[in-house]
């Protein structure tokens, strides 16, 4: 079975689709105190690792940014994994990742921010 460029830009939108969803969960999750402190997901930094306060502090401040972020890269993703063109899925999948990643350094700088 051979994988198309099409192929490639479905697989893309869908997780870009489910990290967006996910990303968004997972910051929830910490600002509500149920996820500890933890070196493999949430936003990470030795900030937020000091203590349970910061770590909650830094996520809650983060989390309307996260939020934001998410619709947008959601959005764009599932504009993407419907648009008939190849060239105009292949724009938005690209403004999708670049909003996902650019929300997510901005949110870290915030929510270290939040932790002090």
């Amino acid at each position: 079975m051979e994988i198309t460029g099409d192929d490639a830009l479905t697989l893309t939108a869908l997780f870009l689709l489910i990290g967006s969803a996910g990303l968004l969960g997972i910051v929830a999750l910490a600002a509500r105190g149920t996820m500890r402190p933890n070196r493999w997901i949430g936003l990470r930094s030795d900030r937020l690792l000091e203590s349970p306060r910061a770590w909650q502090a830094g996520h809650t401040a983060a989390l309307p940014l996260i939020g934001a972020t998410c619709a947008a890269a959601f959005l764009l993703a599932a504009t993407g994994l419907v648009l008939p063109w190849t060239m105009a899925r292949a724009a938005m999948l690209f403004l999708a990742a670049v909003a996902l990643f650019g929300g997510v350094v901005r949110a870290q700088v915030v929510a270290d921010t939040a932790a002090d």
